[in-house]
């Protein structure tokens, strides 16, 4: 067994794993502090970057990174030969034993900026601020690689029997030398009609000392050499004479196998394999490429949560200020602006057998494995909790993400195992190969959970997305920025084979089973996601407005590709007649190629609950506006913005699932077997905008209050899905079938494109 050995490369510019503060007492009370609390001001490219608080109890990061990072598994870092990957090797015959390469990891893992950042207070009674703030700048290219590509095999060619054909010619002037019956032409011409050849039959003569003279060929008569004497005198007499010749037999090229990926995890058998168990099963390899990444977390727990300030609302992403004003606020700003993010990964997982070796009674499986390519500008989980009896407190969330560096991330597998088999079993199922890109990704969450809640200090929330700034006031408020400038492109390529597959088979597929099923090959890529939760709760009475915006402006292609290509190849010898499966059954069932391309996707969601009743509000109805600047107000409000500028590509060319069955010509191909090739899909999906939208109240409570969702979104980029040249089914090319079953079926192709697309709800529970 070689199993659970790691591979790791890991590469980090700056880290901050532990930026928590933790504050806990029976009472705490602090000044009415007046301004930003948590508020981040001044943050602009190109300028001096400044991180302002005014709040009592504050945690404050920043990073920077230049140059390059990288982490590679490669020999050189510009001219590689040789990657690391893990190998078993058995030489000689396997008999009653058990091969094992199970739980392998190989990792090459690059972040430029990493950090953890947290406020937590708990008390009994709370009167006071807070504020996290984190700031991350990358301007490094960052890269991880793993693996190198192998080399493509080739299909051979058939080539051509020889081709047996007759032509008549004349002779004139003919002198030749006579001995016995025989006669050697010395001179003289000939002459025949070429109306009735070939073009074929036409060039062997021409190459063979005839010319073409326009619906004639003529040559010199000594081309004859020795002729009948009786065909002779035929010719000199200018009679025709018939002479017989053949174009010869062109040999084909034989098909050539390819080498495999290197990276990865396989196993090289040597010999013969007998009521053994040979298995590379659920092994992972993973290359990942992070920009900025950060976890941002405000928790505040007491039973009374007081206001601590002298603000009169809660504002997120405020005009100028890149952040968040609030007695409880947490500011997220990234921005990544180097040469490239870029994430390269090639691997196999496999068996592979030896040439000409014999597989009986054995369970062969390379199953459960993972492979995967990810790349991400900037990242960010942020989340601000309030929980407690009474809250009079407002809290405020904001992100702004801004990813001016191209994004890549590529890999692409191969697969394989011997199933020129004999009452075994070969399984080839479970495995997934991923690329992810993205420029901007963020989970965003505020909560407040009260028995109280009612702040009251708004009478609505106000939410408002401009050409260039979005906008949140209210009593708990969140806001997320996002714009992407730079490429995004997502490749992920499968090949899953049997590796015995252009070899003539003394067994072929004899009493046997081959399954090749659920293998998953994505691709992915986005200009910008975003996930926003809210929920605010009063348990017996809600007062306090919420609010949640969303903006998110994409001016960077996406490109996105996948494609696999499945395939049972094989051959029965003819010597001895032995067909390509004889008694067994295979299939390629259930597996899939998928490419997703998104300019912009948010899930926005709030949730708005009271137990007894809402308090008597005074604000009047709800209102939106979705023009050049777009506006919602209500007390609870969610508001969406999106703008996609750029071309937006999902491919998927030259997918294949299929089988090639052949023997002898006079023997069966298949014989008392079944084959199938279902259930499988190759999709396409592109989207410039696509959005959820939920507003969720309880609704049977009194003085229920307004409610508002307003979604703009605007595509002004080619948005392209495309399913080319895909190939589902099989041949079972030379001799036939008997006794068997052969069904394709279920198999799915679909692409779609769209502009714009949203789900906007109001609900009540």
């Amino acid at each position: 067994s070689t199993s659970g050995n790691a591979i790791q490369a890991m590469a980090t510019g700056n880290r901050a794993a532990g930026n928590i503060l933790s504050v806990s007492g029976t009472n705490i009370a602090t000044g009415a502090n007046i301004g930003t609390a948590g508020g981040m001001t001044n943050v602009q490219t190109g300028g001096d970057r400044i991180l302002a608080a005014n709040a009592s109890f504050t945690v404050q990061n920043a990073q920077s990174t230049l140059g390059n990072i990288q982490a590679s598994q490669l020999d050189s870092p510009t001219a590689p030969s040789t990657a690391a990957m893990i190998v078993t090797g058995v030489s000689g015959d396997l008999t009653n034993s058990t091969v094992v390469s199970q739980a392998n990891t190989s990792t090459a893992q690059v972040t430029a900026n990493s950090a953890v950042s947290g406020v937590n207070i708990a008390a009994n009674d709370l009167a006071t601020t807070s504020g996290v703030q984190n700031y991350q700048d990358n301007t490094a290219g960052v890269s991880a690689l793993i693996g190198l590509a192998g080399t493509p095999g080739t299909p051979g060619t058939s080539g051509t029997p020889e081709a047996p054909f007759t032509y008549t010619a004349t002779g004139s002037g003919l002198v030749g030398i006579s001995s016995g019956g025989d006669t050697t032409v010395t001179a003289g011409d000939l002459t025949l009609s070429s109306a009735s050849l070939t073009p074929d039959q036409i060039a062997f003569l021409t190459s063979n000392g005839w010319t073409d003279a326009g619906g004639f060929l003529v040559a010199s008569a000594t081309i004859l050499g020795t002729v009948p004497t009786t065909d002779f005198i035929v010719l000199e007499t200018g009679d025709p004479v018939s002479f017989d010749t053949a174009i010869p037999a062109i040999p084909g090229d034989p098909a050539t196998a390819g080498t495999p990926n290197q990276g990865g995890v396989t196993i090289a058998l040597g010999a013969d394999i007998t009521a053994s168990r040979v298995a590379v099963d659920g092994n992972s390899t993973a290359g990942s490429v992070i920009g900025n990444n950060a976890a941002n977390g405000l928790m505040i727990s007491a039973t009374t949560i007081a206001d601590g300030s002298l603000l009169a609302t809660s504002t997120a992403l405020d005009a100028g200020i890149d952040g968040a004003t609030a007695d409880h606020s947490l500011s997220n700003f990234q921005r990544a602006g180097g040469p490239s993010l870029e994430s390269t990964v090639f691997g196999s997982f496999g068996i592979d057998g030896a040439d000409g070796a014999l597989v009986t009674d054995a369970t062969l499986s390379v199953s459960d494995n993972s492979q995967s390519a990810t790349s991400i500008a900037s990242t960010a989980d942020n989340s601000v909790s309030l929980t407690g009896n009474t809250i009079t407190a407002g809290s405020a969330l904001a992100s702004v993400q801004e990813g001016y560096s191209p994004v890549l991330a590529n890999t692409d597998a191969d697969l394989f195992v011997p199933a020129g088999v004999s009452g075994s079993t070969v399984e080839l199922s479970g495995n997934t190969n991923g690329a992810l890109a993205v420029n901007n990704d963020v989970t965003n969450r505020l909560t407040v959970s009260g028995t109280n809640v009612s702040l009251g200090a708004t009478d609505a929330a106000n939410l408002a997305l401009g050409t260039g700034d979005a906008m949140a006031t209210g009593d708990h408020v969140l806001a997320n920025d996002q714009e992407a400038y730079a490429a995004v492109q997502s490749n992920a390529t499968t090949r899953i084979f049997n590796d015995d597959g252009i070899l003539e088979n003394d067994t072929g597929i004899a009493n046997s089973s081959v399954t090749i099923a659920n293998n998953r090959t994505s691709a992915e890529g986005s200009g910008n996601r975003a996930v926003n939760t809210m929920a605010i709760e009063g348990s017996a009475v809600l007062d306090a407005s919420a609010g949640l915006a969303n903006r998110q402006q994409n001016f960077a292609s996406v490109n996105v590709n996948a494609t696999t290509s499945a395939s049972l190849n094989m051959t029965g010898a003819a010597a001895g007649g032995v067909p390509a499966a004889n008694g067994s059954t295979a299939t390629i069932s259930d597996n899939s190629t998928t490419a997703l391309a998104r300019g912009n996707t948010a899930s926005n969601a709030l949730d708005v609950t009271a137990g007894s009743g809402y308090a008597d509000g005074v604000a009047g109805s709800a209102g939106s506006s979705l023009g050049g600047s777009q506006t919602v107000t209500a007390e609870a409000a969610v508001l969406n913005g999106q703008t996609n500028n750029s071309v937006v590509s999902a491919s998927s060319s030259g997918a294949t699932y299929q089988m090639a069955l052949n023997s002898g010509a006079s023997n069966p191909g298949l014989l008392n077997s079944a084959f199938a090739v279902s259930g499988n899909m190759v999709v396409a999906e592109a989207y410039g905008n696509t959005a959820t939208n939920r507003l969720t109240m309880t609704s049977l409570n009194a003085n229920t209050p307004t409610a508002a969702v307003g979604n703009s979104q605007i595509n002004n980029g080619n948005v392209m899905a495309m399913t080319t040249s895909v190939t589902f089914g099989m041949n079972a090319g030379l001799g036939g079938i008997a006794g068997s079953t052969l069904q394709t079926t279920g198999n799915q192709i679909s692409a779609t494109a769209v502009g714009n697309s949203a789900v906007s709800a109001i609900t009540g529970r």
